[in-house]
C-alpha cells in the first residue's frame, strides 16, 4: 500500500499530522521514461522502423535554452536548515523525549531539518512550505557552499503549507529572483524542472513533466488543488519551486506519495516513485500577496462541513445523480445557521453553478468575496430548496493571531540545556572503547552530548568523536578538555584534533 510521507511533510491521518509524515521537507531519481520514446522513420522498402529518441533530446532540441534556464533559475533556490529547541516542559509534555541523547534516548523526530526556498524578492524574501520552518527556533538559509544566514518568519499561512521568510541581515546586494508563471496555462505533459536541496543536497535539479493537475483529495492540506508532477523530489525538497521551461515558478514542491519502508508496509520510505505534488503558483502568488499586506490569509466561510455522496447515500437523501454536498455539521450563529441549513442536506448548485462534490464547494466557499450573498440550491429529504448565504471570514487560527500579534515563533521556548561549554559534554574514554579503537593510554575526551544550534553542533562535532588536543595541546581526561575551554577567549576560536572511528582524524574549528 502506498503511503504519503513528511519543512517538512497521510494516510488517513488528521492534515496537521499527516503534514509530518511528509516531505516536504519536505518531495532523487533518474529522469523520467524507463522505456525510450519512439518515432517511425520512412525505409525505402516502405516499413516503418522504431527508432529511440532518448528524452533530453526533447530538451536539447531548444537550443539550449535547457542549460541557459538552469543556469538563471539555480541560484535562486536555498536550503533552509531549522533547529528545533525543546524546553523541560515539552520533553514532559511528550512522554520523555529528548533530542539527540542529550537526556538519553533516541528522538523520534530530531530536532534538525532541512527543506528549501526560493527567493521572490531581491531584499532576500523567500518563500518556502510551512511544515519545513513550523516550530523552528533557529532558521539558516544556505544561499551557497560558503554562505549561511540567519532568516526570520515573516507570515504563514497552514492551510495552504506556506510560509515566508526573511534573511535578517539585508544583503549588500539585491540576490537572485525567480518570478511567478502561470500555473492555469500548464497542460498535462508540459516539461517542468524540480530545484531544490534532496537530502541536503544543495540545489540539485530534476525533470520532468506535469502528470496532472487539480489533484485533490490527497490528504495532506486542508486545501488541495496541486500540480501532479514526476519530476524527481525527495525529502528536503520541499520549499523548492517547481518551473516552466521559462524558468518561471508555476508550484512550490510539497509532497510525495512514498514507497513503504522494506519490511514494515505501515512505515514510509521516504524515496521517490515518480509521483510529487506542487502547491499552484496561482494558489502560491495569492497567499503571498495576502501575507505580505495583512499578514494572514482571509477566505470566505459559512461554516458548514460536508462530505462527499455515495451511490446509497444519494439515493437516501434524494441526490439521485450522487452530485453534490452532502452537509453533516452547521455550525450554531454561522451564515449557515441563519440561512436555515441543516445537516443531511445535499447542496447542489453554488451561485448558480453545479456542485460536483464536498470539495468543490468548499473551495468555491473560501473563493467567495467575504459578504457577498449568494444563492444554494439544495436538497433536503427529497424536497428541493433554495436559500441564500452571506459570506463570512473565515476565523483565525490561534497560532496565526499570534503572528499578526508579533510572536514570530510563538511556539519558539528556551533551551533544554545551557550550561554546556561551548554545547559540548564530555567524560573520560571508558575501557571497552580505549580497547575497540586501539587507544592504548585511553588518553582524550569522549563527546557524550552536542546541544543542537550551539558552537559545537554548528562546527560538526557528533557524540562518539574523541578530542585529542586544543590548540595542539593535548588532551589528558574530560577534565582537561573542560579546563581547555574555561581558561580560552570568550570571542576565541578553538582548533580541536579528533579521532572519528578507529581511523579517521580530523581537525574541527570550534568557535565561540
Amino acid at each position: 500500500m502506498a503511503i504519503f510521507q513528511d519543512n517538512g511533510q497521510k494516510n488517513a491521518r488528521k492534515p496537521r499530522e499527516n503534514r509530518r509524515l511528509l516531505a516536504l521537507s519536505s518531495l532523487a531519481g533518474g529522469l523520467l521514461l524507463a522505456t525510450p520514446l519512439l518515432f517511425f522513420e520512412s525505409q525505402p522498402d516502405g516499413q516503418a522502423t522504431p527508432s529511440p529518441i532518448k528524452f533530453t533530446d526533447l530538451f536539447r532540441s531548444h537550443n539550449g535554452s535547457f542549460t541557459k534556464t538552469a543556469q538563471r533559475i539555480l541560484p535562486a533556490v536555498v536550503g533552509i536548515s531549522t533547529l528545533r529547541v525543546f524546553s523541560l516542559d515539552q520533553i514532559e509534555e511528550g512522554g520523555g523525549f529528548a533530542p539527540w541523547g542529550l537526556l538519553g534516548g533516541q528522538p523520534e523526530h530530531p530536532p534538525v531539518s532541512f527543506g528549501s526556498g526560493v527567493f521572490i524578492r531581491s531584499n532576500g524574501l523567500i518563500l518556502t512550505n510551512f511544515h519545513v520552518i513550523e516550530n523552528a527556533s533557529k532558521i539558516t538559509v544556505i544561499i551557497d557552499e560558503k554562505r549561511r544566514e540567519s532568516a526570520r518568519l515573516i507570515a504563514f499561512d497552514s492551510r495552504t503549507d506556506l510560509a515566508l521568510i526573511q534573511l535578517e541581515k539585508a544583503p549588500s546586494s539585491p540576490v537572485p529572483v525567480l518570478e511567478f508563471g502561470n500555473s492555469d496555462e500548464m497542460q498535462v505533459g508540459d516539461p517542468v524542472f524540480a530545484v531544490g536541496s534532496p537530502f541536503g543536497l544543495m540545489r540539485s535539479l530534476s525533470a520532468g513533466i506535469i502528470s496532472a493537475k487539480g489533484r485533490g483529495r490527497v490528504g495532506i492540506l486542508e486545501i488541495e488543488d496541486f500540480l501532479q508532477t514526476d519530476a524527481a523530489i525527495n525529502p528536503g525538497s520541499s520549499g523548492g519551486p517547481l518551473l516552466n521551461f521559462k524558468g518561471e515558478i508555476i508550484g512550490l514542491n510539497t509532497a510525495i506519495l512514498s514507497s513503504p519502508m522494506p519490511g514494515n508496509p505501515r512505515v514510509p520510505g521516504g524515496g521517490f516513485m515518480g509521483i510529487g505534488f506542487s502547491i499552484p503558483s496561482k494558489v502560491a502568488q495569492e497567499v503571498v500577496g495576502q501575507l505580505l499586506s495583512q499578514g494572514h490569509v482571509t477566505r470566505g466561510w459559512v461554516g458548514l462541513a460536508a462530505q462527499d455522496l455515495t451511490p446509497e447515500l444519494g439515493a437516501f437523501f434524494g441526490a439521485l445523480n450522487e452530485q453534490g454536498a452532502l452537509l453533516t455539521q452547521v455550525v450554531p450563529g454561522s451564515p449557515a445557521a441563519k440561512a436555515n441549513l441543516q445537516s443531511g442536506d445535499v447542496v447542489t448548485r453554488f451561485s448558480d453553478s453545479p456542485i460536483l462534490d464536498a470539495m468543490d464547494f468548499r473551495n468555491r466557499v473560501n473563493k467567495s468575496v467575504q459578504g457577498a450573498k449568494l444563492t444554494v440550491d439544495v436538497v433536503r429529504s427529497k424536497e428541493h430548496l433554495q436559500a441564500v448565504l452571506e459570506i463570512g471570514t473565515q476565523p483565525i487560527r490561534k497560532e496565526e493571531q499570534a503572528q499578526q500579534a508579533g510572536q514570530a515563533q510563538p511556539n519558539r521556548k528556551a533551551p533544554l540545556i545551557t550550561a554546556l561549554p561551548r554545547g559540548i559534554e564530555t567524560e573520560n574514554i571508558p575501557a571497552e572503547i580505549a580497547r575497540y579503537l586501539r587507544l592504548p593510554d585511553a588518553k582524550g575526551a569522549l563527546v557524550v552530548s552536542i546541544l543542537p544550534g550551539g558552537p559545537a553542533f554548528e562546527a560538526g562535532l557528533m557524540p562518539g568523536d574523541i578530542v585529542l588536543s586544543v590548540n595542539r595541546v593535548p588532551v589528558v581526561d574530560s577534565k582537561s578538555f573542560r579546563r581547555s575551554l574555561r581558561s580560552a577567549r570568550a570571542d576565541e576560536t578553538l582548533v580541536l584534533y579528533v579521532q572519528r572511528g578507529e581511523e579517521e582524524k580530523i581537525f574541527v574549528a570550534l568557535k565561540a
